[in-house]
């Protein structure tokens, strides 16, 4: 009997033995899977953020001074100054205008053309959301290496330092922050265009024409594959942008029904407290007509 209560035990122990290791490689699986996903899709987005960063600064590069008064252009002037005075005969009365002109052109203010401060305003922005992301994305990429670092074994010690691990990730939002990144440079990426479509249309209808067909077809397809999941449940068009607009759009429809209960509230309110003033006129009236009679 004892011996059979023994092998029971070991029985036991063994089974329990085998559950806690199914469990645990479960466990690790869904954790690895997830960091995984996390870095692949973190390295593809400094990829594209290097790539892109590297094509908004070569045209702010181009387009900011711009911004600036033309110093070529009045080293040009006063050059002309010099050569139609060297060359000038004896009376030199226009070139005296001449040269008053030109002096009262460099004092006045400079002011940038209009078209150059919102083109150079929406690509510094571009530029500027593409380096944030990047380095976001630089120190998720190192978030998820700590957190994988002393994970080796099998044992309930490391089991339960993982889950702790895992749960202080969702703690702190580092999922919806990796979400967030291909949001910032998706928006990078309309303020690029936006900018781009700006400045073609300021130097050349025909090419912003073509250009603008382009970009108005591209955002067309980014705004559909970005919206369909939030229609459609089984659209497969499934991403972070697509994620952040259906619970954007949750949120807002709750809003708008919690805004609707209010209101209907305070109307019942206000008609309640409408129809028991008007009962209290009603009441009063009667009571005085009972007196006078």
């Amino acid at each position: 009997m004892q011996t059979d209560i023994q092998t029971g035990n070991v029985e036991g122990g063994a089974d329990v033995t085998k559950d806690w290791e199914w469990c645990y490689q479960v466990v690790q699986e869904h954790s690895e899977q997830t960091v995984r996903r996390w870095q692949e899709e973190i390295d593809m987005l400094l990829v594209y953020a290097g790539l892109f960063s590297a094509i908004v600064t070569a045209f702010s590069v181009g387009s900011y001074p711009l911004l600036q008064p033309d110093q070529q252009g009045d080293i040009l002037a006063t050059l002309l100054v010099i050569s139609a005075r060297m060359h000038a005969p004896p009376d030199a009365s226009m070139i005296v205008v001449s040269d008053e002109t030109a002096h009262q052109e460099r004092d006045e203010p400079f002011s940038a053309p209009t078209y150059t401060v919102w083109v150079n305003s929406l690509w510094f922005s571009a530029l500027v959301c593409t380096l944030s992301a990047s380095s976001i994305a630089i120190m998720v990429r190192q978030w998820l290496r700590q957190y994988s670092s002393g994970l080796s074994g099998n044992s309930r010690t490391i089991a339960r330092l993982r889950q702790y691990r895992y749960d202080n990730l969702h703690r702190w939002r580092v999922p919806l922050i990796v979400t967030l990144l291909p949001v910032i440079l998706q928006l990078a990426l309309v303020l690029f265009l936006v900018g781009l479509l700006i400045f073609l249309w300021a130097l050349h209808r025909v090419v912003a024409a073509i250009t603008s067909l382009f970009t108005v077809a591209t955002f067309v397809c980014i705004a559909a594959a970005t919206s369909m999941p939030a229609l459609k449940t089984d659209c497969p068009y499934q991403s972070p942008q697509a994620q952040c607009l259906f619970v954007t759009s949750r949120f807002l429809g709750r809003v708008a029904s919690w805004s609707l209960a209010g209101a209907e509230s305070i109307s019942m309110l206000l008609s309640g407290t409408a129809n028991g003033h008007s009962w209290r006129v009603l009441h009063l009236d009667d009571s005085l007509n009972c007196v006078t009679t």
